[in-house]
């Protein structure tokens, strides 16, 4: 799991990308789905999980993974603090745009176990990558529209949880005239249907859920 050492060549052409792909040109929404920032991200992501070091020297996330396949479990816990220490500019980036920067995180993360544990595809599709210990701890009458989207750490006591709901996870679409639409991939940016034009095939715009391809996720709502 652990990469070798760098060539100081390596290490120059690091800091030129850290150079090109911090320096963000435009919004940042827009700045972090370019395919390639994506591949940056991916590459200095895996270099985190692979080589973040305790104060004991002790390499965090292989200790973490290790115990989390040991467990059948899919969430790995990153620590926000480790993470602003190696990769500042990723833990703002992950502050501000965390729809658009968890999925290429659970991507890596899943490369990564499936890697140590070439048979964790039998058990889970996919690793969630769960960030805790947000510095900065805001109150829920202290939000604001500001902090739409944005990662956010309150406190307080749940005094009401729902029953389980389904939520879209890979979407697909029918036209009346039959052609089937996708994979669409659900986000809280854009609203899958949104993404649809006209049929190819017969010109209209009129598409239903096909129910027999779509997969659910199921979620809770809580009440704080």
């Amino acid at each position: 799991m652990r990469g070798g050492n760098d060539a100081d060549g390596e290490d120059d052409q690091d800091m030129h990308d850290v150079l090109d792909y911090e320096d963000v040109k435009g919004k940042l929404s827009l700045w972090v789905q370019k395919n390639e920032v994506i591949r940056w991200i991916r590459k200095i992501f895996t270099s985190f999980l692979r080589s973040y070091r305790d104060e004991a020297g002790q390499h965090v996330y292989e200790h973490r993974i290790h115990e989390m396949c040991l467990n059948n479990k899919q969430s790995l816990e990153i620590t926000f603090l480790h993470l602003s220490q190696k990769y500042p500019t990723l833990a703002i980036w992950l502050a501000e745009e965390p729809s658009l920067i968890l999925p290429v995180l659970n991507e890596v993360a899943y490369e990564l176990v499936n890697e140590v544990y070439p048979s964790y595809y039998k058990i889970h599709q996919e690793v969630y990558v769960r960030v805790r210990d947000l510095p900065l701890e805001d109150k829920l009458r202290d939000l604001r529209q500001i902090h739409l989207n944005a990662l956010i750490k309150i406190r307080g006591v749940v005094t009401k949880r729902t029953g389980v709901f389904p939520e879209l996870q890979k979407i697909f679409y029918r036209c009346q005239c039959g052609d089937l639409k996708g994979p669409f991939f659900h986000s809280n940016v854009n609203e899958p249907k949104q993404l649809l034009g006209q049929c190819v095939l017969c010109q209209q715009y009129s598409y239903t859920l096909d129910e027999s391809h779509t997969v659910y996720r199921n979620y809770q709502k809580m009440t704080i």
